[in-house]
C-alpha cells in the first residue's frame, strides 16, 4: 500500500497556533476481478459553504474527489 500526504501549506510557523490541513491519499494493490461484481452507485457531497472558503479547502476536495473518480474502472 502507498500513501502520500499533502499539506495545504509549505511552511509551519515556529511559535503560536495555527490549523493546517492536508489531504491523505493511499493506493492499494489491484485486487483481482471477481466474476459476476455487482454494479454499485457512488455519490460525492461537496460542502460549498462558507467554512469552505480561503485555506485552498475547496481545491483540496476537488483534487480528492478527482483522484478517487480516475481510480473507478
Amino acid at each position: 500500500m502507498t500513501f502520500n500526504v499533502r499539506s495545504d501549506r509549505t511552511l509551519i510557523l515556529a511559535g503560536g497556533c495555527s490549523r493546517r490541513y492536508a489531504l491523505i491519499s493511499f493506493t492499494a494493490p489491484l485486487a483481482p476481478p471477481k466474476a459476476g461484481r455487482m454494479p454499485i452507485n457512488v455519490s460525492f457531497v461537496l460542502d460549498r459553504s462558507g467554512s469552505m472558503e480561503g485555506e485552498r479547502k475547496i481545491e483540496l476536495v476537488r483534487e480528492a474527489v478527482d483522484k478517487a473518480i480516475g481510480m473507478f474502472r
